[in-house]
C-alpha cells in the first residue's frame, strides 16, 4: 500500500500546501499534479480489476479476433496502437492521459479549482483511472464538455457526442445540457436501430444477463448517506436547488446510487451524474463553510479508495473462488502492490 498512500499524499498534500504560499486554484501547479497521477495510472502494470480485460481487447484487436464490442473512441485507439506495433501498454496510458488532459480543460474553465481537483482525486481516480478506464475517460469529456456549456454551447454537443462514442452511458448525460433534452430521443433511437447488434450486447450484459454478479460493495451504507448530507448541506449554503442541472445531478445520482442492489450496473449511471454534480457545483466560487464540509468529504473518500484498494486482492479471490470462470479475467490481475508495467 505505501506507493498508493504516497501517491495520495503528495496529490491531496501538495494543493493545501501551496495554498498556504498564496497559490491557490493556480493552473500550472495542478496542471503538474495532473501529469504525476497520469503516469501514476498510465505507467502501471497488471493493477486493476479491469486491466486485463483491456488488454486482452488490445491485443484480439490487433489479432483482428475481438468478440467483446466497445464503444468507437476504444476501438480507434487499439487499432492504431495495434497498426504502430505497439504493445497493449499503449492503450492503458493512452487513456490514463485523455482523462488527465479533459480533466484539465475542464479545471480550466472553474473557479474553486483546487476542491474539484481534489474531489476528484478522493473520489474518483482509483475508479476511473486505475480501474472503469474507458467510463473514466468519458466521464471526463464529459466534464469538459459541461464547462463549454454555458460558454460555447455549438462546441459543447460535438465533446459530448466524443463523450458517448466512448462509454455509451454517458448519454444519460443529455437531460443535463438542456431542457428540451428529449429532441435527441430520434437520434438516440435511431442509433439504437442502426448499431442494434451492440446495444442488444450491452443490455444483456449490464442489465439481462444470467452471468450478473452481486456483491456486498453494490449495497450502499451510512457512509453514502453522511456523503449525500454533506453535498446536500453545500448546495444549501450556495443557494444553488434552483439550478436545474445541479438538481436533476443530485437526484439522480442518489437514486440510481441507492438502486444499485437492484442492478450492479446502475453504479455505472451513478457515475454519470456524480462527477458533473461537484463539477456544477463548484463552477464558481464557494463560502468557506462549503470548503470545509467538502473536505471532510475529501477525507471520507479518500478512506474510500484506499480501503478499496487494501480488499480488492481478497475480494477477486473470493469471487473467483466462487465463480471459477472469472479466473480467464481477473486471475493475472492484482492492486498489491503497485508495481510499473516493466517491473
Amino acid at each position: 500500500m505505501e506507493a498508493y498512500f504516497i501517491f495520495y499524499f503528495i496529490q491531496l498534500s501538495a494543493i493545501f500546501i501551496v495554498r498556504g504560499f498564496g497559490l491557490k486554484n493556480n493552473n500550472a501547479v495542478l496542471l503538474t499534479l495532473i501529469i504525476l497521477a497520469t503516469l501514476f495510472a498510465g505507467l502501471r502494470g497488471n493493477i486493476g480489476t479491469d486491466v486485463g480485460a483491456y488488454r486482452a481487447f488490445y491485443d484480439d484487436v490487433g489479432a483482428k479476433d475481438s468478440e467483446t464490442v466497445f464503444e468507437p473512441f476504444f476501438l480507434v485507439l487499439s487499432l492504431l496502437g495495434n497498426a504502430a506495433g505497439f504493445s497493449s501498454q499503449f492503450l492503458i496510458f493512452t487513456a490514463a492521459a485523455a482523462q488527465g488532459l479533459f480533466v484539465y480543460l475542464a479545471i480550466r474553465h472553474i473557479k474553486e479549482k483546487d476542491y474539484f481537483y481534489l474531489l476528484f482525486v478522493a473520489t474518483f481516480f482509483v475508479h476511473l483511472q486505475m480501474n472503469i478506464i474507458r467510463v473514466g475517460v468519458a466521464l471526463c469529456i464529459l466534464a469538459y464538455a459541461l464547462v463549454l456549456n454555458e460558454e460555447q454551447r455549438k462546441l459543447a454537443i460535438p465533446v459530448l457526442l466524443a463523450s458517448v462514442l466512448t462509454h455509451v452511458t454517458a448519454a444519460f448525460a443529455f437531460i443535463l445540457f438542456s431542457r428540451r433534452w428529449y429532441r435527441a430521443l430520434p437520434l438516440a433511437i435511431l442509433a439504437v436501430v442502426a448499431f442494434q447488434d451492440f446495444f442488444l450486447s450491452k443490455i444483456q450484459a449490464y442489465f439481462i444477463g444470467t452471468d450478473i454478479i452481486k456483491t456486498s460493495n453494490d449495497y450502499v451504507g451510512f457512509g453514502f448517506l453522511a456523503s449525500l448530507a454533506v453535498i446536500a448541506y453545500c448546495i444549501t449554503v450556495e443557494q444553488k436547488w434552483m439550478n436545474r442541472a445541479i438538481r436533476v445531478s443530485f437526484i439522480a445520482f442518489a437514486l440510481f446510487k441507492i438502486a444499485i442492489p437492484l442492478l450492479p450496473a446502475f453504479d455505472r449511471i451513478s457515475l454519470v451524474f456524480s462527477l458533473p454534480l461537484f463539477l456544477l457545483l463548484l463552477r464558481s466560487e464557494v463560502q468557506v463553510r462549503t470548503r470545509l464540509a467538502l473536505i471532510l468529504l475529501i477525507a471520507y473518500n479518500t478512506y474510500g479508495s484506499l480501503s478499496f484498494i487494501a480488499n480488492s486482492d481478497a475480494s477477486l479471490e473470493a469471487l473467483i473462488a466462487e465463480f471459477p470462470g472469472f479466473a480467464l479475467l481477473y486471475a493475472d490481475t492484482h492492486w498489491l502492490p503497485y508495481e510499473f508495467f516493466w517491473n
